[in-house]
């Protein structure tokens, strides 16, 4: 297990992401950082100013200040080929990505199939308005205008099939997905492997499907992980946080000081955040 805290002069960020062997957050300054793998350059943000970023398998899409997205790393799908338009967030998942228009209206790019070429359909939202999305693996969800989630993609394990709302937020993982609803439950759908889809009987503010876990953010104000805990993806440090992000084996969030705290896996350096 490897538990990493804030280094010294580790402050200033605004937001984290964490997904398969690295990580990426933005400063205070507005400005993209990643750490760990980087085969792809999806560790290799491009310069700017972004508003926020979130990091998908093998590649990495941000908000620009202005609306637009830039998105960097692996492109065997055209994950990273954003389209012109003005977006308010965006999601990558594994091999596609998502985000949601100044029209709130959902877009996304990328592959549209699972791993055997069958057409799934992660990337073919429905019409309708959004408040927010979640790419995962080969599924999609979304927080519509009437607080209700839809999914769409593939459905092998039932993670498309989501109760009904009113939720806060949503959240798709690798084959499954979870939401928070306006009461503070936590409800989830699809794979049951290592208990990830079994939130603890306590109310949360908001959460983030991983792969195998998922970790939230308490009433309270401390993070709480359940599901695969083999490298200490599960384990998170005490403290106040703002923010959470699942990863494959780790898991990044921002403190109430605004420094990234990482924990679990450490093998190409996505638990090492900079010190800035």
């Amino acid at each position: 297990m490897f538990l990493v805290t804030a280094p010294p002069g580790n402050t200033g960020f605004a937001s984290v992401s964490a997904a398969g062997w690295h990580s990426c957050g933005v400063t205070s300054e507005g400005l993209a950082m990643c750490w760990g793998n980087d085969e792809y350059g999806q560790s290799s943000p491009p310069s700017g100013t972004f508003a926020t970023v979130s990091v998908g398998g093998f590649h990495s899409c941000g908000i620009t200040t202005v609306g637009g997205i830039q998105c960097w790393g692996r492109d065997n799908y055209g994950q990273t080929d954003a389209p012109a338009d003005t977006f308010v967030s965006v999601s990558a998942g594994m091999f596609h990505t998502c985000g949601i228009t100044t029209a709130k209206t959902v877009s996304c790019w990328g592959s549209d199939a699972d791993q055997w070429g069958t057409p799934a359909g992660q990337s073919s939202p429905p019409p309708g308005t959004f408040e927010s999305v979640s790419a995962g693996w080969m599924h999609t969800c979304g927080i519509t205008a009437l607080d209700t989630v839809e999914c769409w993609g593939q459905d092998t394990y039932g993670q498309d099939g989501p109760p009904t709302g009113p939720f806060e937020s949503v959240s798709a993982g690798a084959a499954y997905t979870c939401g928070v609803t306006t009461a503070g439950k936590v409800d989830c759908r699809g794979m049951d492997w290592f208990n990830s889809p079994n939130p603890p009987g306590r109310s949360f503010e908001k959460l983030s499907a991983g792969t195998f876990h998922t970790c939230g953010i308490t009433s309270i104000g401390n993070v709480e992980c359940w599901g695969y805990d083999i490298t200490g993806e599960s384990s998170p440090p005490a403290g106040a946080f703002e923010s959470v992000s699942a990863g494959w084996m780790h898991t990044c969030g921002i403190t109430s000081e605004g420094s990234v705290a990482c924990w679990g896996s450490d093998e190409y350096g996505q638990s090492t955040p900079p010190g800035l």
